[in-house]
């Protein structure tokens, strides 16, 4: 009888990754990656599928604001204002050239937002919306977002040739949820560094400069980009094609580096970006951005009154994720080096251990507050890793599974939310006008707090 339940077989032979290599003639190249590493296997998304997923994760995001909106006695500028949404309104409307907003945040907090423009894409994005097709300002800054995170769902399943990564990613995890129904930079930095690895592994020479394109969109959607590049360059090295890597990452140096000039034309030094980063109190100033693997993780929990609950969900969280850097490895010993799905596997799994070290290091309590938060930039190959606990078999009942869970991350995103509609609303007047009063960004002092405002 076939069920959905995967059995331990699953993880060492991952069916989209071994499918079988096509005949070749006497004196015929070895198959290409491009025409092996897509094969159809039980869990290949279709274009219905695809679809599917997209219009899931963008109605979900859609849902959860409704929820807010209704619930908290919200307008949409004021939801749209919740976490650093303020600054980021003051932004987008900064790089039309009205920088009132801005300054209206104070000195103090227009000094602190400068931190964003270390991912400037997104604001300059919704900023393009709000003027170029005269959107009003909370719509241009919240609705794409929604569509980005949409489409990093469906990208996700076509990348990596499983539906069920697809509905995980439109579904989980509730952090992911939680940010990109606000204004963030993640679903914007994953859609670009899906559509770089997509468009890599292709074989047209216009292919590698997109991809360079692309990865360059990524690293100014967020710096963190880097370790999702860091898998493709070892991909086209693995390919011996290191003239391609070469090639994409000078593409995406020149990208990147446009558009820091963007910044600095129009905003002044970017130095001041980092500096915010480096000093600020409510960023990292007053523990430091690094430390050694783990500091944060274990400090954090008994110097500070965090609950019981919180450093259960946040441990589940770590658990989690190094159980997916293990099973990588059986996902590359598994994979057939004859196709070139070795290479792909290796590229994924440095994208997820890269950022995993990373967030690992991550210094003062921020590495243990947002750990949640913090995988997002690798969530596509993290949940790919455990595609073997995913709900979505053969069968069409087996995906339906998947309506309970995105209710219960609807309710965690939720409740996630909640603790902040107090505070905007006390603090931002219920007009559409735009953002005059700043929204006090969580202190340690503040207490921790489910998904508490994270220097972005």
């Amino acid at each position: 009888m076939e069920t959905d339940a995967q059995t331990p077989a699953d993880r060492p032979a991952p069916p989209s990754l071994t499918p079988a290599a096509p005949a070749t003639s006497p004196g015929q190249p070895p198959a290409k990656l491009a025409d092996t590493i897509l094969q159809r296997p039980s869990h290949a998304p279709d274009w219905r599928t695809l679809l599917a997923v997209f219009a899931a994760a963008a109605a979900l995001r859609a849902a959860l604001c409704g929820l807010s909106l209704w619930r908290g006695e919200l307008t949409l500028m004021q939801f749209a204002a919740i976490r650093d949404g303020d600054q980021y309104l003051a932004l987008i409307q900064a790089w039309l050239g009205n920088f009132e907003p801005l300054h209206a945040l104070g000195a103090d907090t227009a000094a602190y937002a400068q931190r964003l423009l270390l991912s400037p894409l997104y604001p300059a994005l919704a900023a393009l919306a709000h003027g170029g097709l005269d959107l009003p300002l909370a719509v241009a800054a919240l609705v794409p977002n929604w569509l980005f995170a949409g489409f990093t769902a469906a990208l996700s399943a076509r990348v990596f040739n499983d539906r069920r990564v697809g509905w995980a990613v439109a579904i989980l995890t509730p952090s992911f949820l939680l940010t990109s129904v606000l204004i963030s930079t993640e679903a914007t930095c994953l859609l670009f560094s899906l559509l770089a690895l997509d468009l890599a592994r292709r074989e047209r020479s216009s292919h590698a400069v997109l991809a360079g394109i692309a990865l360059g969109l990524a690293g100014l959607g967020r710096p963190v980009a880097l370790f999702a590049a860091m898998g493709l360059f070892v991909m086209a090295l693995a390919s011996g094609r290191a003239r391609r890597g070469a090639a994409i990452g000078l593409v995406a140096a020149a990208v990147y580096a446009l558009g820091m000039l963007t910044v600095q034309w129009r905003f002044g030094s970017v130095l001041d970006s980092v500096s915010a980063y480096a000093q600020a109190d409510a960023a990292y100033g007053s523990g430091g951005l690094l430390a050694a693997p783990f500091t944060s993780l274990l400090h954090t929990p008994g110097a500070y009154n965090v609950p019981a609950w919180k450093v259960a969900y946040i441990y589940a969280h770590v658990a989690a994720v190094l159980l997916a850097c293990v099973w990588m490895l059986w996902d590359i010993d598994a994979a057939s080096a004859r196709d070139g799905s070795r290479r792909f596997v290796i590229a994924a799994a440095l994208w997820l251990w890269g950022n995993t070290l990373f967030v690992l290091c991550v210094g003062d309590r921020w590495g243990f507050d947002e750990f949640h938060r913090f995988i997002t930039p690798a969530l596509p190959p993290l949940l790919w890793a455990l595609r073997s606990l995913l709900p979505g078999g053969r069968r069409l009942w087996g995906t339906w599974l998947w309506a309970p869970i995105a209710v219960a991350s609807l309710g965690l995103a939720y409740f996630g939310l909640a603790d902040g509609f107090d505070n905007v609303r006390a603090q931002m007047p219920a007009s559409p006008a735009a953002v005059t009063q700043p929204v006090a960004p969580a202190t340690p002092e503040s207490g921790p707090q489910m998904n508490a405002d994270e220097p972005r």
